[in-house]
């Protein structure tokens, strides 16, 4: 995947004079957290609940553009932002989830997908693998004392069960907030991924940490900027309703899926609400989208279909979503959004409108399975991220709590 060299593209022309003091300078690291303090104060408009079942609204599937992302931050305030959505978990809605936590005959669900070397992921240059060993030591003294402990030969946190960050993806190398690659990432005058890995394994031999070194995450994104995460979530078992509802045309062959490439709609995603009977998407909340995806990751043999075309949510659909201020939008493939897209020229642009203009990070590889299973569709959502410098996601397993909502 050479072809991220060009990804990168020269943009910072088309920063616009309204945003001098972030562009110029002033929003470095003490800006940038003056603006971070600020937003969690800020009010924002939640949109009223959409009606049930029908779907369509101003939501539109046009391409992303840089000037349109530039016109988000504008309208939302968040230029040298780091927080993004998170914002919109305040105490209140911390307490409420942990009510749903004691609700009915509560359960503990771990949402994350086991993991272990080989196991499928999206092709890159260098590999994405979790080849890890473990590293033996004794046995020492009289007590005759042996220990191991884990080293990693190879191994990202863009695999399996994740939560991307905001220096994850972006457009023509513009990050969330006004972050762009050539000053938030260590040596960006080496573009190619591989030149890079070469001089990442030379500075870690002769423990180079110093200003010059490639190693560490990037400066002012990163994953030290989610910290534990306890919310509403909310599922919605896309999978079931379809079941329930008798659409087979949207349903997979064997029926443990939806059918590979199915975009889900927006009356899709209302109606399910309707049929779990969920009133509301809240601003804070974890919204998890169910597609059956998780059966293809237990079966080495089906890994060819997991990690092909994938069902979900595009370009309208994404919008639809980013209006309520989702903390995390989140689904059980390994793209979240219907990928690879209906347009051929273009690449998770999905990522886009969620992650990059709206500040909403996107979950990916969510077993929800369990929950589903149960019915449980509203719960008390936590997660505790490592707190990597700026490293691009939370790569450990989130968690749910709850138990099946009583029928009105």
């Amino acid at each position: 995947m050479r072809f991220l060299k060009h990804v990168f593209a020269a943009q910072g022309d088309k920063a616009r004079v309204s945003r001098r003091d972030f562009l110029g300078g002033a929003a470095g690291a003490a800006g940038a957290s003056v603006l971070a303090q600020m937003i969690p104060g800020r009010a924002h408009a939640s949109p009223p609940c959409p009606p049930h079942p029908s779907g369509g609204g101003p939501f539109t599937d046009d391409p992303v553009t840089l000037e349109w992302i530039f016109s988000r931050w504008d309208d939302l305030g968040v230029w040298g932002d780091t927080v993004g959505t998170l914002a919109e978990i305040n105490e209140a809605k911390r307490k409420d989830a942990l009510k749903l936590g004691q609700r009915g005959d509560s359960k503990v669900y771990s949402l994350g997908e086991p993991m272990h070397p080989r196991m499928p992921a999206f092709p890159a240059d260098p590999p994405r693998r979790a080849d890890y060993w473990i590293a033996a030591y004794g046995p020492t003294g009289d007590n005759q004392f042996i220990f191991q402990d884990d080293r990693f030969e190879a191994f990202t946190f863009q695999i399996a069960t994740q939560v991307d960050d905001f220096n994850h993806p972006s457009f023509g190398g513009w990050f969330y907030g006004g972050h762009h690659f050539d000053q938030i990432t260590p040596r960006s005058d080496i573009v190619d991924p591989l030149d890079r890995w070469d001089l990442a394994r030379a500075d870690s031999a002769a423990q180079n940490y110093g200003p010059d070194s490639i190693l560490g995450g990037t400066k002012s994104l990163g994953l030290q900027n989610i910290g534990p995460i306890i919310t509403r979530g909310l599922l919605l078992d896309v999978l079931g309703y379809k079941i329930a509802a008798g659409h087979t045309s949207a349903i997979a062959p064997n029926g443990k899926s939806l059918a590979p490439g199915y975009r889900i709609t927006i009356a899709d995603l209302q109606a399910t609400m309707a049929w779990e009977d969920l009133d509301c998407i809240e601003p804070g909340d974890v919204v998890i989208i169910r597609t059956g995806w998780s059966h293809y990751w237990s079966d080495e043999a089906l890994w060819p279909t997991y990690m092909g075309a994938a069902p979900g949510p595009w370009l309208a659909e994404c919008h639809w979503l980013a209006q309520f201020r989702p903390a995390i939008v989140a689904s059980d493939t390994y793209a979240m959004e219907c990928f690879p897209g209906p347009r051929p020229t273009t690449l998770a642009e999905g990522h886009q409108v969620l992650m990059v203009a709206n500040g909403i990070r996107i979950g990916e590889g969510f077993n929800s399975a369990a929950l589903a299973a149960d019915r449980v569709y509203e719960f008390m959502f936590f997660d505790t991220p490592y707190n990597l410098q700026g490293a691009t996601c939370a790569g450990n397993a989130p968690a749910a709590i709850g138990g099946r909502k009583k029928k009105k």
